[in-house]
């Protein structure tokens, strides 16, 4: 990806950038806001592993000005470039993942308590990946949480 950025003054790399956008958005993050609010949970462990830079003994995250003039300075043409060549080398290799919660019917003894359970399989190959059974109720259930 094309640094559009100027040399003069630059703390972070233009890898850290384009990494902590790019995992930042698959993890549901939408808009410059969001990805810098993101990036600022990041453990010192995850800075480092993204390329972010070191100061003072700690890895430190780019300002949310810095996120914004960098997201916004990018070329959208060439990051869907990019992204396509991505996923023509890696992308065949990776299966997507279906992720199902059901409500079992006659497992309780009471009507207000009744068994949940989340299930996750591949859409290729139709393998069972896991399956777990939920309390209390599966819309308040952390069991499968995105990024």
């Amino acid at each position: 990806l094309t640094d559009p950025r100027s040399l003069q003054g630059q703390r972070h790399t233009r890898r850290a950038l384009t990494a902590i956008m790019f995992c930042a958005t698959l993890c549901g993050a939408r808009g410059y806001e969001a990805i810098s609010d993101w990036a600022q949970q990041l453990s010192q462990p995850m800075r480092k592993r993204l390329g972010c830079s070191k100061r003072g003994g700690r890895y430190i995250i780019p300002s949310r000005s810095t996120l914004y003039r960098f997201i916004t300075a990018v070329d959208p043409c060439e990051v869907d470039t990019l992204l396509d060549r991505w996923l023509d080398t890696f992308g065949g290799e990776d299966q997507g993942i279906a992720i199902d919660g059901k409500t079992m019917r006659g497992t309780s003894k009471t009507s207000t308590e009744q068994t949940h359970v989340l299930s996750a399989g591949t859409h290729q190959e139709g393998r069972h990946l896991a399956q777990k059974k939920l309390t209390p109720s599966p819309m308040r259930s952390p069991a499968c949480v995105p990024c």
